[in-house]
């Protein structure tokens, strides 16, 4: 499952992440642990 760059920025935006420097973090830490995450399964 991979989310695009607009799904990850939704939902962090629900979490109540607001400020753009705030989004683009949490934006960069969710899409690594997504790559983390597919690279553990495919290892599997």
């Amino acid at each position: 499952m991979s989310l695009t760059r607009r799904e990850i920025l939704e939902e962090l935006s629900r979490m109540g992440i607001k400020r753009i420097e705030e989004l683009k973090k949490a934006c960069r830490e969710y899409e690594l642990y997504w790559l983390n995450l597919t690279s553990f399964r495919s290892l599997n």
